[in-house]
């Protein structure tokens, strides 16, 4: 569960450090006995060093793309690796901070090769980021607790899910095919909600 856990939040390897891991490592074998008492707080003490880590690479990309991006040099050869779920994880802020920068310059490449400026790509990604920043104030209780439960029950059976109040609502909703609501199909633009078309009947 605890391995489960830690790969469910980050996958990656990109936000915690050997650090985070040897001070998480004291609830290995002591979250079961948390659950079996009702004790939730390991996961949310992990999950919240996690939205710590999230939050400073965001910022930290933030300000790199509000420098201007001139810290990429796009020209020189460099390599990224994509599936780091087995690497080890870093061991000082240095090292993750290069790893944020070599992500970024993928993304910068990416929208590169798609025909875009470097000025569009600053305005896109920071566009993104800020967005990403916001959502991270939007996590809820609820959520961490379902990825926590979710590393539980697939230990047990891969095919198993946990589902919150409103997951499962979502999902009974998708099963169904069936919804009452407003009326109004609804994105999201920036911070603001926008009526995108009425649904008849």
């Amino acid at each position: 569960v605890f391995d489960r856990y830690l790969s469910e939040i980050d996958p990656m390897r990109v936000y915690f450090l050997s650090s985070d891991i040897k001070d998480f490592s004291a609830y290995r074998y002591s979250l079961d006995d948390a659950l079996v008492t009702g004790d939730a707080s390991p996961a949310f003490k992990i999950y919240g060093r996690y939205e710590t880590r999230l939050a400073q690479r965001l910022t930290f990309l933030i300000r790199s793309i509000d420098g201007g991006l001139k810290g990429l040099n796009l020209d020189e050869p460099d390599s990224f690796e994509t599936n780091r779920e087995n690497t080890p994880w870093p061991s000082s802020q240095a090292e993750l901070e290069g790893l944020w920068m070599k992500a970024l310059k993928s993304e910068v490449l990416n929208l590169r090769l798609e025909g875009k400026s470097m000025e569009e790509i600053g305005k896109t990604l920071s566009k993104r980021y800020h967005n990403q920043l916001k959502r991270v104030s939007q996590t809820t209780s609820e959520d961490v607790f379902q990825i926590f439960m979710e590393a539980l029950t697939t230990s047990y059976d891969p095919h198993s899910e946990y589902y919150s109040p409103r997951s499962s609502e979502n999902f009974n909703i998708n099963m169904s095919l069936s919804l009452e609501g407003i009326g109004a199909m609804l994105s999201v633009d920036n911070e603001y909600t926008k009526v995108v078309h009425l649904i008849p009947a």
